[in-house]
Parts: C-alpha cells; sequence; structure tokens
C-alpha cells in the first residue's frame, strides 16, 4: 500500500455570529486527514463535528475518541483515521475576532 499526501480544503470559521466553519466533504478516498489549527484564535476551545450523509441539511454530531469531545486549540493539529464520515466542520466557543483558516490535508492509500 503507497500513500500520497494531498492537501484539501481549508476550515475557515468566520466571524459571523453562527461560529462555525464551512462544511467540508470529498474525503472518500481518504486513508486519513490532518487539521491544523491557526496559531491564534479568540475562541479557548474547537470540536470537531461530523455527519455521515452528505446533504446540506445533514446532523452532525461531536465527535469522540474514548468518550470525550475532540477539541482543538491554537497552534495544535490533529490526525482522523479511518475517515467513516461525508462531512467535517468545526464548531467554536465564541465568536473569532477574525476569519481563522484551519489548514487540511488528506493522505490517500492506493
Amino acid at each position: 500500500m503507497k500513500l500520497f499526501f494531498a492537501r484539501h480544503a481549508d476550515l475557515v470559521v468566520t466571524t459571523s455570529a453562527t461560529a462555525s466553519s464551512n462544511a467540508i466533504s470529498g474525503f472518500n478516498d481518504a486513508y486519513g486527514l490532518g487539521i491544523q489549527a491557526p496559531s491564534s484564535m479568540t475562541s479557548t476551545s474547537i470540536w470537531v463535528e461530523v455527519a455521515i450523509p452528505t446533504s446540506s441539511d445533514a446532523a452532525f454530531a461531536r465527535l469522540q475518541s474514548g468518550g470525550s469531545d475532540i477539541s482543538l486549540s491554537s497552534a495544535q493539529a490533529l490526525v482522523i483515521s479511518p475517515v467513516p464520515y461525508s462531512q467535517l466542520r468545526l464548531t467554536t466557543t465564541s465568536t473569532e475576532a477574525t476569519a481563522r483558516t484551519f489548514t487540511v490535508a488528506k493522505v490517500i492509500a492506493v
């Protein structure tokens, strides 16, 4: 099995009142996803939310490991592997002072 690295669409938390990012999809070929938080954020925690259906009205749920919510803080990174979801987004504890971009990459197994 060979693994290839590829950039993916970024997650962006805007300054809107919703305090959540755009939802991304298109990683059904991914063996794993990596998400890197920006070095500066207003919120103290950012939660990863996932959904299995690809519809725009899909119900998102917080991703957990060992019964605890998976979260990110500024300048942190995480890996999700395997990736059994169709969509992913981030939610924050509060609105951000400015738009924050979270870099996303995927590893593809062939």
